[in-house]
Protein backbone atom coordinates (compact mmCIF):
# COMPACT_ATOMS: atom_id res chain seq x y z
CA UNK A 1 0.00 0.00 0.00
CA UNK A 2 2.72 2.48 0.95
CA UNK A 3 4.28 2.31 -2.53
CA UNK A 4 1.20 3.97 -4.07
CA UNK A 5 0.45 6.51 -1.34
CA UNK A 6 0.70 10.21 -2.13
CA UNK A 7 2.36 11.09 1.16
CA UNK A 8 2.35 14.82 0.45
CA UNK A 9 -1.44 14.68 0.57
CA UNK A 10 -1.46 13.09 4.04
CA UNK A 11 -1.70 15.12 7.27
CA UNK A 12 1.59 15.93 9.00
CA UNK A 13 0.88 13.57 11.90
CA UNK A 14 0.29 10.64 9.53
CA UNK A 15 3.39 11.37 7.45
CA UNK A 16 5.47 11.43 10.62
CA UNK A 17 4.55 7.82 11.41
CA UNK A 18 5.68 6.70 7.96
CA UNK A 19 8.85 8.81 7.81
CA UNK A 20 10.13 8.10 11.31
CA UNK A 21 9.53 4.36 11.04
CA UNK A 22 11.56 4.26 7.81
CA UNK A 23 14.35 6.60 8.93
CA UNK A 24 17.83 5.11 8.64
CA UNK A 25 19.81 8.35 8.53
CA UNK A 26 22.32 7.87 11.34
CA UNK A 27 25.22 5.81 10.02
CA UNK A 28 26.28 5.05 13.58
CA UNK A 29 23.00 3.20 14.21
CA UNK A 30 22.23 1.80 10.77
CA UNK A 31 25.24 1.56 8.46
CA UNK A 32 28.07 -0.98 8.55
CA UNK A 33 27.71 -3.09 11.69
CA UNK A 34 24.87 -1.67 13.82
CA UNK A 35 26.00 -1.42 17.47
CA UNK A 36 22.79 -2.63 19.15
CA UNK A 37 20.87 -5.71 18.12
CA UNK A 38 19.42 -7.59 16.46
CA UNK A 39 16.90 -8.42 19.16
CA UNK A 40 13.77 -10.60 19.44
CA UNK A 41 10.87 -9.16 17.48
CA UNK A 42 7.20 -9.84 16.86
CA UNK A 43 4.30 -8.71 14.71
CA UNK A 44 0.59 -8.73 15.45
CA UNK A 45 -1.76 -11.27 13.88
CA UNK A 46 -4.25 -8.53 12.97
CA UNK A 47 -3.99 -4.83 12.30
CA UNK A 48 -5.73 -3.53 15.42
CA UNK A 49 -5.87 -6.16 18.20
CA UNK A 50 -8.22 -5.07 21.01
CA UNK A 51 -5.57 -5.86 23.65
CA UNK A 52 -3.48 -2.96 22.32
CA UNK A 53 -6.07 -0.43 23.44
CA UNK A 54 -5.54 -0.57 27.18
CA UNK A 55 -8.13 1.05 29.42
CA UNK A 56 -7.01 -0.11 32.87
CA UNK A 57 -6.60 2.12 35.90
CA UNK A 58 -2.88 2.78 35.98
CA UNK A 59 -0.61 2.21 38.96
CA UNK A 60 2.46 4.24 39.88
CA UNK A 61 4.07 1.19 41.49
CA UNK A 62 4.71 -2.44 40.62
CA UNK A 63 6.78 -4.01 37.88
CA UNK A 64 5.59 -7.60 37.49
CA UNK A 65 5.16 -8.76 33.88
CA UNK A 66 1.80 -10.14 32.81
CA UNK A 67 0.51 -11.78 29.61
CA UNK A 68 -0.58 -9.24 27.00
CA UNK A 69 -1.35 -10.98 23.71
CA UNK A 70 -0.28 -13.82 21.47
CA UNK A 71 1.82 -12.57 18.57
CA UNK A 72 3.68 -13.91 15.56
CA UNK A 73 7.44 -14.04 16.12
CA UNK A 74 9.60 -12.32 13.51
CA UNK A 75 13.09 -13.48 14.47
CA UNK A 76 15.90 -11.17 15.55
CA UNK A 77 15.65 -7.71 14.02
CA UNK A 78 16.95 -4.22 14.59
CA UNK A 79 14.59 -1.93 16.46
CA UNK A 80 12.65 0.60 14.39
CA UNK A 81 12.80 4.26 15.45
CA UNK A 82 9.83 5.28 17.58
CA UNK A 83 7.27 8.07 17.43
CA UNK A 84 5.37 9.81 20.21
CA UNK A 85 3.35 7.60 22.57
CA UNK A 86 -0.32 8.33 23.09
CA UNK A 87 -2.94 10.74 21.79
CA UNK A 88 -1.45 13.29 19.38
CA UNK A 89 -3.57 16.03 20.99
CA UNK A 90 -3.04 15.16 24.66
CA UNK A 91 -2.78 18.46 26.57
CA UNK A 92 0.35 17.37 28.46
CA UNK A 93 3.48 16.19 26.65
CA UNK A 94 6.60 14.79 28.29
CA UNK A 95 9.85 14.86 26.31
CA UNK A 96 12.77 12.57 27.15
CA UNK A 97 16.07 11.79 25.44
CA UNK A 98 15.54 8.56 23.47
CA UNK A 99 13.95 5.12 23.93
CA UNK A 100 15.71 2.76 26.31
CA UNK A 101 17.11 -0.40 24.75
CA UNK A 102 16.31 -2.74 27.61
CA UNK A 103 17.48 -5.90 25.80
CA UNK A 104 21.10 -4.73 25.86
CA UNK A 105 21.66 -5.30 29.57
CA UNK A 106 23.24 -8.56 30.85
CA UNK A 107 20.52 -9.58 33.30
CA UNK A 108 17.77 -12.21 33.24
CA UNK A 109 15.22 -9.39 33.39
CA UNK A 110 16.55 -8.21 30.01
CA UNK A 111 16.92 -11.62 28.34
CA UNK A 112 13.37 -11.79 26.99
CA UNK A 113 12.78 -8.21 25.84
CA UNK A 114 11.03 -8.16 22.48
CA UNK A 115 10.34 -5.28 20.12
CA UNK A 116 7.62 -4.74 17.53
CA UNK A 117 8.58 -5.24 13.89
CA UNK A 118 5.37 -4.21 12.17
CA UNK A 119 5.08 -4.73 8.44
CA UNK A 120 2.52 -1.95 8.05
CA UNK A 121 2.47 1.72 9.00
CA UNK A 122 -1.09 1.24 10.29
CA UNK A 123 -0.02 -1.31 12.92
CA UNK A 124 2.97 0.84 13.88
CA UNK A 125 0.72 3.89 14.30
CA UNK A 126 -1.85 1.94 16.34
CA UNK A 127 0.85 0.56 18.63
CA UNK A 128 2.20 4.00 19.46
CA UNK A 129 -1.24 5.60 19.72
CA UNK A 130 -2.03 3.22 22.60
CA UNK A 131 1.45 2.93 24.15
CA UNK A 132 1.09 3.67 27.86
CA UNK A 133 3.32 2.24 30.63
CA UNK A 134 4.66 -0.96 29.15
CA UNK A 135 7.53 -2.55 27.31
CA UNK A 136 7.17 -6.06 25.92
CA UNK A 137 8.99 -9.31 26.49
CA UNK A 138 8.92 -13.05 26.05
CA UNK A 139 8.85 -15.03 29.28
CA UNK A 140 12.16 -16.06 30.81
CA UNK A 141 11.00 -19.68 30.65
CA UNK A 142 10.53 -19.31 26.90
CA UNK A 143 14.06 -17.95 26.54
CA UNK A 144 15.52 -20.78 28.61
CA UNK A 145 13.72 -23.36 26.47
CA UNK A 146 15.14 -21.85 23.29
CA UNK A 147 18.77 -21.45 24.26
CA UNK A 148 21.21 -23.01 21.81
CA UNK A 149 22.04 -26.58 22.78
CA UNK A 150 25.66 -26.13 21.66
CA UNK A 151 26.34 -22.56 22.82
CA UNK A 152 25.39 -22.32 26.46
CA UNK A 153 26.83 -22.58 29.95
CA UNK A 154 25.40 -25.12 32.39
CA UNK A 155 26.03 -25.06 36.13
CA UNK A 156 28.89 -27.35 37.19
CA UNK A 157 27.39 -27.66 40.67
CA UNK A 158 24.88 -25.97 42.96
CA UNK A 159 25.71 -22.32 43.49
CA UNK A 160 24.70 -18.72 42.84
CA UNK A 161 25.52 -15.91 40.44
CA UNK A 162 27.81 -13.49 42.22
CA UNK A 163 28.00 -10.83 39.50
CA UNK A 164 27.62 -10.19 35.79
CA UNK A 165 29.20 -7.28 33.96
CA UNK A 166 29.06 -6.21 30.33
CA UNK A 167 31.60 -4.21 28.37
CA UNK A 168 29.73 -1.08 27.16
CA UNK A 169 31.23 -0.93 23.66
CA UNK A 170 31.67 -4.61 22.74
CA UNK A 171 29.69 -7.85 22.69
CA UNK A 172 31.52 -9.14 25.74
CA UNK A 173 30.54 -9.92 29.31
CA UNK A 174 31.86 -11.75 32.36
CA UNK A 175 29.60 -14.04 34.36
CA UNK A 176 30.93 -14.70 37.87
CA UNK A 177 29.48 -17.60 39.86
CA UNK A 178 30.19 -19.18 43.21
CA UNK A 179 29.88 -22.97 43.33
CA UNK A 180 29.25 -24.86 46.54
CA UNK A 181 32.39 -25.76 48.46
CA UNK A 182 34.83 -23.84 46.23
CA UNK A 183 37.10 -21.21 47.72
CA UNK A 184 37.26 -19.14 44.53
CA UNK A 185 34.67 -17.76 42.18
CA UNK A 186 34.41 -19.11 38.64
CA UNK A 187 34.42 -16.48 35.93
CA UNK A 188 33.08 -17.19 32.44
CA UNK A 189 34.14 -14.82 29.69
CA UNK A 190 31.50 -14.61 26.98
CA UNK A 191 31.99 -12.93 23.61
CA UNK A 192 29.74 -13.11 20.57
CA UNK A 193 29.52 -11.86 17.03
CA UNK A 194 27.11 -9.08 16.03
CA UNK A 195 24.63 -11.48 14.42
CA UNK A 196 24.31 -13.51 17.63
CA UNK A 197 23.10 -12.72 21.12
CA UNK A 198 24.06 -14.21 24.46
CA UNK A 199 21.82 -13.79 27.49
CA UNK A 200 22.10 -14.54 31.21
CA UNK A 201 19.13 -16.52 32.57
CA UNK A 202 19.92 -16.77 36.31
CA UNK A 203 19.41 -13.92 38.76
CA UNK A 204 22.14 -12.88 41.17
CA UNK A 205 22.03 -14.84 44.42
CA UNK A 206 23.31 -14.68 47.97
CA UNK A 207 25.62 -17.03 49.83
CA UNK A 208 23.34 -17.12 52.88
CA UNK A 209 20.07 -17.64 51.02
CA UNK A 210 19.87 -20.92 49.10
CA UNK A 211 16.48 -19.92 47.72
CA UNK A 212 18.47 -17.73 45.32
CA UNK A 213 20.82 -20.56 44.26
CA UNK A 214 20.68 -22.55 41.05
CA UNK A 215 20.98 -26.34 40.87
CA UNK A 216 23.70 -28.35 39.16
CA UNK A 217 22.99 -28.58 35.46
CA UNK A 218 20.80 -25.46 35.35
CA UNK A 219 21.37 -23.13 32.38
CA UNK A 220 23.28 -20.01 33.39
CA UNK A 221 23.69 -18.29 30.03
CA UNK A 222 23.52 -19.09 26.36
CA UNK A 223 22.95 -17.95 22.84
CA UNK A 224 19.31 -17.08 22.22
CA UNK A 225 18.05 -16.82 18.66
CA UNK A 226 14.44 -15.72 18.49
CA UNK A 227 12.41 -18.01 16.20
CA UNK A 228 11.52 -16.42 12.89
CA UNK A 229 8.07 -17.97 12.77
CA UNK A 230 5.46 -19.42 15.06
CA UNK A 231 3.45 -17.76 17.82
CA UNK A 232 4.39 -16.85 21.37
CA UNK A 233 2.82 -15.11 24.34
CA UNK A 234 4.03 -11.53 24.64
CA UNK A 235 4.21 -10.10 28.17
CA UNK A 236 3.76 -6.47 29.17
CA UNK A 237 6.17 -5.02 31.73
CA UNK A 238 5.40 -1.74 33.53
CA UNK A 239 8.28 0.70 33.16
CA UNK A 240 9.26 2.96 36.04
CA UNK A 241 10.06 5.78 33.62
CA UNK A 242 6.47 5.88 32.37
CA UNK A 243 5.00 5.32 35.84
CA UNK A 244 6.45 8.56 37.23
CA UNK A 245 3.71 10.55 35.53
CA UNK A 246 1.04 8.31 37.07
CA UNK A 247 2.09 9.53 40.51
CA UNK A 248 2.05 13.12 39.23
CA UNK A 249 -1.47 12.66 37.82
CA UNK A 250 -2.69 11.06 41.07
CA UNK A 251 -1.47 14.02 43.12
CA UNK A 252 -2.78 16.48 40.54
CA UNK A 253 -6.24 14.92 40.83
CA UNK A 254 -6.17 15.19 44.63
CA UNK A 255 -5.14 18.84 44.45
CA UNK A 256 -7.82 19.63 41.86
CA UNK A 257 -10.83 17.71 43.15
CA UNK A 258 -10.70 15.23 40.26
CA UNK A 259 -10.18 12.08 42.33
CA UNK A 260 -12.92 10.23 40.45
CA UNK A 261 -11.41 10.87 37.02
CA UNK A 262 -9.32 8.19 35.31
CA UNK A 263 -6.61 10.44 33.91
CA UNK A 264 -3.94 8.33 32.25
CA UNK A 265 -0.57 8.28 30.62
CA UNK A 266 -1.25 7.83 26.93
CA UNK A 267 -4.59 9.62 26.93
CA UNK A 268 -3.99 12.77 28.99
CA UNK A 269 -0.19 12.65 28.85
CA UNK A 270 1.66 11.95 25.58
CA UNK A 271 5.32 10.92 25.71
CA UNK A 272 7.89 12.00 23.13
CA UNK A 273 11.64 11.53 22.80
CA UNK A 274 14.07 13.98 21.24
CA UNK A 275 15.90 11.13 19.48
CA UNK A 276 13.85 8.38 17.83
CA UNK A 277 16.34 5.46 17.94
CA UNK A 278 16.90 3.39 21.07
CA UNK A 279 20.16 2.90 22.96
CA UNK A 280 21.12 1.49 26.39
CA UNK A 281 21.66 5.01 27.70
CA UNK A 282 22.81 8.47 26.74
CA UNK A 283 26.17 8.53 28.48
CA UNK A 284 29.69 8.77 27.09
CA UNK A 285 30.49 5.22 28.23
CA UNK A 286 28.43 3.87 25.33
CA UNK A 287 30.74 5.56 22.83
CA UNK A 288 27.87 6.92 20.76
CA UNK A 289 28.09 9.79 18.30
CA UNK A 290 25.62 11.64 20.52
CA UNK A 291 26.04 15.12 19.09
CA UNK A 292 25.70 13.95 15.50
CA UNK A 293 22.74 11.68 16.28
CA UNK A 294 20.92 14.51 18.06
CA UNK A 295 21.74 16.90 15.20
CA UNK A 296 20.33 14.52 12.58
CA UNK A 297 17.15 13.73 14.50
CA UNK A 298 16.39 17.04 16.17
CA UNK A 299 17.76 19.82 13.97
CA UNK A 300 17.86 18.22 10.50
CA UNK A 301 14.73 16.06 10.47
CA UNK A 302 12.98 18.00 13.19
CA UNK A 303 10.76 15.10 14.21
CA UNK A 304 10.03 16.59 17.63
CA UNK A 305 9.39 20.02 16.12
CA UNK A 306 6.82 18.63 13.71
CA UNK A 307 5.02 16.68 16.42
CA UNK A 308 5.12 19.57 18.89
CA UNK A 309 3.67 21.97 16.34
CA UNK A 310 0.93 19.51 15.42
CA UNK A 311 0.12 18.55 19.04
CA UNK A 312 0.20 22.08 20.51
CA UNK A 313 0.21 20.85 24.15
CA UNK A 314 -0.78 23.14 26.99
CA UNK A 315 2.11 21.85 29.11
CA UNK A 316 5.44 20.37 28.01
CA UNK A 317 7.54 18.52 30.61
CA UNK A 318 11.21 18.30 29.62
CA UNK A 319 12.63 15.29 31.45
CA UNK A 320 16.19 15.96 32.61
CA UNK A 321 18.99 18.28 31.55
CA UNK A 322 19.90 16.52 28.30
CA UNK A 323 16.31 16.61 27.01
CA UNK A 324 16.05 20.26 28.00
CA UNK A 325 19.28 21.07 26.16
CA UNK A 326 18.17 19.31 22.97
CA UNK A 327 14.72 20.90 23.11
CA UNK A 328 16.30 24.31 23.57
CA UNK A 329 18.52 23.69 20.52
CA UNK A 330 15.44 24.10 18.31
CA UNK A 331 12.94 26.00 20.45
CA UNK A 332 15.37 28.28 22.30
CA UNK A 333 14.36 31.44 20.38
CA UNK A 334 10.73 30.80 21.39
CA UNK A 335 11.37 30.07 25.08
CA UNK A 336 11.31 32.42 28.05
CA UNK A 337 13.32 30.05 30.26
CA UNK A 338 16.77 31.52 30.74
CA UNK A 339 19.66 29.49 29.31
CA UNK A 340 21.43 28.83 32.61
CA UNK A 341 23.54 26.10 34.09
CA UNK A 342 21.20 25.73 37.03
CA UNK A 343 20.85 22.49 38.95
CA UNK A 344 17.89 20.53 37.56
CA UNK A 345 16.10 20.76 40.92
CA UNK A 346 16.55 24.51 40.96
CA UNK A 347 15.07 24.59 37.46
CA UNK A 348 12.18 22.40 38.62
CA UNK A 349 11.47 24.79 41.48
CA UNK A 350 11.77 27.79 39.17
CA UNK A 351 9.51 26.46 36.42
CA UNK A 352 6.90 25.14 38.86
CA UNK A 353 6.83 28.37 40.86
CA UNK A 354 7.22 30.99 38.12
CA UNK A 355 5.55 30.02 34.82
CA UNK A 356 7.75 30.00 31.74
CA UNK A 357 6.64 29.22 28.20
CA UNK A 358 7.32 28.17 24.65
CA UNK A 359 5.32 30.53 22.45
CA UNK A 360 4.76 29.81 18.76
CA UNK A 361 3.18 32.55 16.64
CA UNK A 362 3.91 31.78 12.99
CA UNK A 363 1.20 32.56 10.46
CA UNK A 364 -1.97 30.77 11.55
CA UNK A 365 -0.04 28.48 13.92
CA UNK A 366 -0.39 30.10 17.31
CA UNK A 367 -0.11 28.42 20.71
CA UNK A 368 1.71 28.61 24.02
CA UNK A 369 2.97 25.74 26.19
CA UNK A 370 3.98 25.97 29.83
CA UNK A 371 7.45 24.47 30.40
CA UNK A 372 8.29 22.26 33.40
CA UNK A 373 11.74 20.73 33.97
CA UNK A 374 11.89 17.73 36.36
CA UNK A 375 14.89 15.41 36.79
CA UNK A 376 15.10 12.23 34.73
CA UNK A 377 12.16 9.85 35.16
CA UNK A 378 14.27 6.67 34.97
CA UNK A 379 15.37 6.88 38.60
CA UNK A 380 12.74 6.84 41.34
CA UNK A 381 15.31 8.24 43.78
CA UNK A 382 15.25 11.47 41.77
CA UNK A 383 11.69 11.99 43.00
CA UNK A 384 12.05 11.19 46.68
CA UNK A 385 11.16 14.11 48.89
CA UNK A 386 14.49 15.53 49.99
CA UNK A 387 16.50 18.43 51.29
CA UNK A 388 19.31 19.36 48.95
CA UNK A 389 22.37 20.90 50.58
CA UNK A 390 25.45 22.08 48.77
CA UNK A 391 28.74 20.51 49.82
CA UNK A 392 29.57 23.61 51.89
CA UNK A 393 26.08 23.77 53.44
CA UNK A 394 26.24 20.08 54.43
CA UNK A 395 29.66 20.56 55.99
CA UNK A 396 28.31 23.51 57.98
CA UNK A 397 25.26 21.48 59.02
CA UNK A 398 27.50 18.66 60.27
CA UNK A 399 29.46 21.15 62.34
CA UNK A 400 26.54 23.20 63.70
CA UNK A 401 24.12 20.29 64.20
CA UNK A 402 26.40 17.30 64.78
CA UNK A 403 23.77 15.30 66.69
CA UNK A 404 21.18 15.85 63.94
CA UNK A 405 23.67 14.84 61.24
CA UNK A 406 24.36 11.63 63.15
CA UNK A 407 20.62 10.84 63.40
CA UNK A 408 20.23 11.35 59.64
CA UNK A 409 23.25 9.20 58.84
CA UNK A 410 22.18 6.36 61.12
CA UNK A 411 18.72 6.41 59.53
CA UNK A 412 20.39 6.10 56.09
CA UNK A 413 18.86 9.37 54.93
CA UNK A 414 22.09 10.93 53.65
CA UNK A 415 22.77 10.01 50.03
CA UNK A 416 25.99 10.10 48.11
CA UNK A 417 26.78 13.55 46.70
CA UNK A 418 25.62 14.28 43.15
CA UNK A 419 28.15 15.10 40.44
CA UNK A 420 27.92 18.80 41.39
CA UNK A 421 28.61 18.01 45.05
CA UNK A 422 25.03 18.51 46.23
CA UNK A 423 24.14 16.22 49.15
CA UNK A 424 20.53 14.97 49.12
CA UNK A 425 18.91 14.26 52.50
CA UNK A 426 15.83 12.06 52.14
CA UNK A 427 12.81 13.28 54.11
CA UNK A 428 9.42 11.63 54.12
CA UNK A 429 7.52 14.90 54.01
CA UNK A 430 7.29 17.69 56.55
CA UNK A 431 5.60 15.27 58.97
CA UNK A 432 8.41 12.73 58.75
CA UNK A 433 8.54 10.72 62.04
CA UNK A 434 12.26 11.41 62.10
CA UNK A 435 11.46 15.05 62.79
CA UNK A 436 10.96 14.22 66.49
CA UNK A 437 14.64 13.22 66.71
CA UNK A 438 15.96 16.38 65.03
CA UNK A 439 16.49 19.69 66.81
CA UNK A 440 14.07 22.51 66.00
CA UNK A 441 16.87 24.59 64.52
CA UNK A 442 18.22 21.68 62.47
CA UNK A 443 14.77 20.92 61.09
CA UNK A 444 14.35 24.56 60.10
CA UNK A 445 17.54 24.32 58.03
CA UNK A 446 16.38 21.09 56.35
CA UNK A 447 12.97 22.63 55.67
CA UNK A 448 14.54 25.61 53.94
CA UNK A 449 16.14 23.27 51.38
CA UNK A 450 13.17 20.87 51.09
CA UNK A 451 11.96 19.66 47.69
CA UNK A 452 9.18 17.20 46.75
CA UNK A 453 9.46 16.81 42.95
CA UNK A 454 6.19 14.91 42.50
CA UNK A 455 4.31 17.54 44.49
CA UNK A 456 5.96 20.39 42.60
CA UNK A 457 4.85 19.00 39.24
CA UNK A 458 1.34 18.19 40.46
CA UNK A 459 1.00 21.68 41.92
CA UNK A 460 2.02 23.31 38.65
CA UNK A 461 -0.57 21.25 36.74
CA UNK A 462 -3.20 22.21 39.33
CA UNK A 463 -2.29 25.87 38.77
CA UNK A 464 -2.86 25.42 35.03
CA UNK A 465 -6.25 23.82 35.67
CA UNK A 466 -7.21 26.72 37.93
CA UNK A 467 -6.07 29.18 35.28
CA UNK A 468 -8.13 27.41 32.63
CA UNK A 469 -5.16 26.34 30.51
CA UNK A 470 -6.02 22.74 31.37
CA UNK A 471 -9.67 21.77 31.62
CA UNK A 472 -11.53 18.59 32.52
CA UNK A 473 -14.08 17.38 29.99
CA UNK A 474 -16.79 15.40 31.78
CA UNK A 475 -18.13 14.10 28.46
CA UNK A 476 -14.92 12.18 27.71
CA UNK A 477 -13.67 11.70 31.29
CA UNK A 478 -10.31 13.17 30.28
CA UNK A 479 -8.62 16.52 30.00
CA UNK A 480 -9.68 18.74 27.11
CA UNK A 481 -7.55 18.20 23.98
CA UNK A 482 -5.06 20.70 22.58
CA UNK A 483 -6.17 23.07 19.83
CA UNK A 484 -6.20 22.26 16.14
CA UNK A 485 -7.21 19.31 13.96
CA UNK A 486 -5.86 15.77 14.05
CA UNK A 487 -6.38 12.85 11.69
CA UNK A 488 -3.93 10.38 13.17
CA UNK A 489 -6.62 7.87 14.12
CA UNK A 490 -9.01 8.46 11.22
CA UNK A 491 -7.60 9.17 7.76
CA UNK A 492 -7.58 7.86 4.21
CA UNK A 493 -4.97 5.19 5.00
CA UNK A 494 -6.44 3.69 8.17
CA UNK A 495 -9.30 4.06 10.62
CA UNK A 496 -8.71 2.80 14.14
CA UNK A 497 -11.67 0.79 15.54
CA UNK A 498 -12.38 3.28 18.34
CA UNK A 499 -12.11 6.30 16.03
CA UNK A 500 -11.52 9.61 17.82
CA UNK A 501 -13.41 10.40 21.01
CA UNK A 502 -12.57 14.09 20.77
CA UNK A 503 -14.01 15.10 17.40
CA UNK A 504 -10.63 16.11 16.03
CA UNK A 505 -11.14 14.65 12.51
CA UNK A 506 -14.05 17.10 12.12
CA UNK A 507 -11.98 20.18 12.97
CA UNK A 508 -11.18 22.13 9.75
CA UNK A 509 -7.60 21.40 8.70
CA UNK A 510 -4.87 23.95 8.32
CA UNK A 511 -4.27 25.16 4.81
CA UNK A 512 -1.81 23.23 2.63
CA UNK A 513 1.69 23.53 4.03
CA UNK A 514 0.82 25.83 6.98
CA UNK A 515 2.02 23.48 9.72
CA UNK A 516 5.04 22.48 7.62
CA UNK A 517 5.93 26.14 7.05
CA UNK A 518 5.85 26.78 10.80
CA UNK A 519 8.12 23.77 11.36
CA UNK A 520 10.63 24.98 8.76
CA UNK A 521 10.59 28.50 10.23
CA UNK A 522 11.45 27.11 13.67
CA UNK A 523 14.22 24.91 12.27
CA UNK A 524 15.65 27.73 10.12
CA UNK A 525 15.75 30.07 13.11
CA UNK A 526 17.45 27.35 15.14
CA UNK A 527 20.07 26.89 12.41
CA UNK A 528 20.71 30.64 12.33
CA UNK A 529 21.08 30.73 16.11
CA UNK A 530 23.49 27.77 16.02
CA UNK A 531 25.55 29.43 13.27
CA UNK A 532 25.73 32.63 15.31
CA UNK A 533 26.91 30.72 18.38
CA UNK A 534 29.52 28.90 16.32
CA UNK A 535 30.78 32.15 14.82
CA UNK A 536 31.10 33.77 18.24
CA UNK A 537 32.88 30.77 19.80
CA UNK A 538 35.46 30.26 17.03
CA UNK A 539 36.52 27.04 15.25
CA UNK A 540 34.98 23.78 16.42
CA UNK A 541 36.00 20.18 15.87
CA UNK A 542 32.40 18.96 16.13
CA UNK A 543 31.46 16.47 13.44
CA UNK A 544 28.60 17.60 11.24
CA UNK A 545 26.88 15.73 8.44
CA UNK A 546 27.95 16.81 4.97
CA UNK A 547 25.72 19.51 3.56
CA UNK A 548 23.87 20.24 6.79
CA UNK A 549 23.75 23.51 8.63
CA UNK A 550 25.73 23.88 11.83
Amino acid sequence: MTDTVDWKAQPLEVRLAHKVKACRTCAWFWKGTPPYGPYPSYDWKSDFPPQANRSETQSATGSSPSPWLSARLAGDQFVDPGIMHGCRKAPIMTVGINPNMTAWFPYPSAAGWAYPAFKSDARYAYYYRHFTLYQESLSLDYVRRHLSSSERILAEDDGFVAAVTREPVHNYMVLTVQYRGRAQHNSYEIAWKPDARWVVVQDNGKADDERTWFKKGAPLAGRFDCPADGDAEIYENPSGYYQRMVEVLDRFKRKSGLEGANLTVGEDVAQHDMVACASPGWQSKYDMAKELIAHNCVQDHGWVVSQFVQSQPSVVILVGGSALSMFRSVFGPYMTLADSGSDIYELLDETCTRPTYVTIDIGKVKFRSRVLTPPHFSYLANFYAQSRLSKAAWAAFQQDFAADAKVLAEAHRVWEPNSDGTVPIELKGMDDPLRASISVEGWQVLSAYYMDPFDKLAGALADELKAGTLAFDAATGHLKRGDGPCRFCVNSLWTFPEGCAYGKPDVPPYGPGELESAVETILARARDAAAARKASSGPSSSIRPAGSAS
